[in-house]
């Protein structure tokens, strides 16, 4: 599904809607509703900041794997640019610790805790890496970017391989496996 706001393009895959369609037929402890809503708070942070910093945002994408936003940020300053990417995981940490002290028992705090955490680790195809690239710039940031994506990587297959065997569990894994194959995907944003 395809449609414009304005010049934007905001397109949703088959594939995303699928899997939502699945998962909210699956849902039984209604664990959709704050899932989007924390996955919004994430996105809309990155849009309100991009549109602060008056940058152009051509397409925005619903994919089975994640958003993705397709802007040009080579007009902005290495610490402008580093701040478009944080903002989302700061204002899920920050979200979520507020849930969490007054409303203890709140999925929704949980959920921005988590994406917010995710966000940070210091992956490239994650808020965390590119940011990392954006303030260190080429060279030294992909290096350090290579570094430190190895290190979580390993620690996430370690982690990951522990917990198959010890406890039968493949989420550790499955992450794993998808932030190793995401380092190939297109990036979320845009150099050009």
């Amino acid at each position: 599904m395809e449609f414009f706001i304005g010049k934007t393009r905001i397109f949703i895959s088959f594939w995303f809607l699928f899997l939502a369609a699945l998962f909210s037929l699956c849902d039984k402890s209604f664990l959709l509703l704050p899932l989007f809503s924390a996955i919004a708070l994430h996105e809309g942070s990155h849009i309100l900041l991009l549109l602060i910093f008056r940058v152009r945002i051509r397409s925005f994408s619903l994919l089975p794997y994640g958003a993705q936003l397709d802007c040009d940020l080579s007009g902005l300053s290495p610490a402008k640019k580093a701040g478009v990417y944080l903002i989302a995981p700061f204002a899920g940490l920050f979200t979520g610790l507020f849930c969490m002290l007054f409303f203890p028992a709140s999925i929704f705090g949980v959920f921005n805790l988590c994406l917010g955490v995710f966000n940070l680790l210091p992956l490239p195809p994650l808020d965390g890496g590119n940011a990392l690239l954006a303030i260190c710039g080429p060279g030294r940031g992909e290096r350090a970017a290579s570094l430190l994506a190895i290190l979580c990587l390993g620690l996430l297959w370690g982690g990951g391989i522990f917990l198959f065997f010890s406890q039968h569990n493949l989420s550790l894994l499955i992450l794993a496996f998808y932030l190793s194959l995401s380092a190939f995907l297109p990036r979320g944003f845009g150099e050009g």
